[in-house]
């Protein structure tokens, strides 16, 4: 009788038990995996998102701030002439926005600077030259901002809006 109530409580795990066991984990690891690659995705769509608003809002303030200090506009002269990049003086000083290679750039008497990060580019740029014959010039502009990330649902911005320059 000893030997068999030894027996009883030496039994170890079988085969069976250590498969299912296994089946579980494995279960339970697929789904924490998934909710990990779910969030990953979220946060790196905020991410784009992000950097396209806020790229958006930076090059619409810059372009606006600059054009209303503006002395002169020397590029679109005419009225309805639209053009792939601006210049104007400001102080005596020849200024010009340009695209290059999918960077808006500014060129001033100190060099030449990107003005979107490296995370978004610039696809599309014009200006056109929406003046009256009378009053300040009046500028209307369209930019396309992308995300360089692909994955992203909200991939390009939209960018159109009126400066005037102070007279």
């Amino acid at each position: 009788m000893k030997n068999f109530i030894r027996h009883k409580y030496k039994r170890g795990t079988t085969f069976i038990e250590v498969l299912l066991y296994i089946a579980l984990l494995s279960i339970v690891l697929i789904f924490i995996t998934d909710i990990i690659l779910q969030t990953l995705s979220f946060m790196i769509e905020a991410r784009n998102i992000s950097y396209l608003d806020s790229d958006s809002r930076f090059i619409n303030t810059k372009i606006r701030n600059d054009i209303r200090r503006a002395d002169s506009i020397s590029t679109p002269q005419t009225v309805g002439q639209t053009t792939s990049s601006i210049g104007f003086v400001y102080e005596g000083e020849n200024y010009s926005y340009s695209l290059n290679n999918g960077a808006l750039e500014i060129t001033d008497p100190n060099g030449t600077y990107r003005i979107n990060s490296d995370q978004t580019t610039v696809s599309g740029f014009s200006v056109q030259n929406a003046s009256y014959d009378v009053g300040s010039p009046t500028l209307n502009f369209s930019i396309v901002l992308q995300s360089r990330t692909v994955s992203s649902s909200i991939s390009q911005i939209n960018i159109n809006f009126t400066v005037n320059t102070r007279q």
